[in-house]
């Protein structure tokens, strides 16, 4: 009667249909390289601590390839994937250590700390070159 009565179509008792918890983490970096790369640097807001440091990477990185004006429209568009880069490595990296200062052993979220390593790798060799 329980297979095909009104009781097996009811949640368990303990449950009461809310939905179960997730037993990871989401990291919001793929939310912020789609972003990225619809919208490019105009994501991120110049106000905030990390919008300043990005925008002053930038004008140095600018800066030691000549200024503005005299840089060419490709190179000034490779400054401006690099900066990408940058903050999407630097995101990865306080994700990385907001983790290790939680748990130094990594033993309660392995799987988010290798996808976040595996996002990591291609980006740190991009920006390297």
């Amino acid at each position: 009667m329980a297979k095909h009565g009104k009781l097996a179509d009811k949640p368990p008792h303990g449950n009461l249909g809310r939905k179960r918890r997730r037993s990871y983490l989401k990291s919001g970096l793929y939310g912020l390289r789609t972003a990225l790369k619809r919208k490019g640097l105009q994501v991120v807001d110049k106000r905030t601590t990390i919008g300043k440091d990005l925008y002053n990477w930038r004008d140095w990185f600018t800066d030691n390839l000549g200024g503005l004006d005299k840089m060419s429209t490709q190179k000034a568009t490779v400054v401006d994937l690099c900066a990408r880069q940058k903050l999407l490595l630097d995101s990865i990296d306080a994700k990385l250590l907001a983790h290790l200062k939680k748990d130094p052993k990594i033993r309660k979220m392995p799987m988010m700390v290798l996808k976040l390593l595996q996002l990591r790798q291609p980006i740190s060799d991009s920006l390297r070159r």
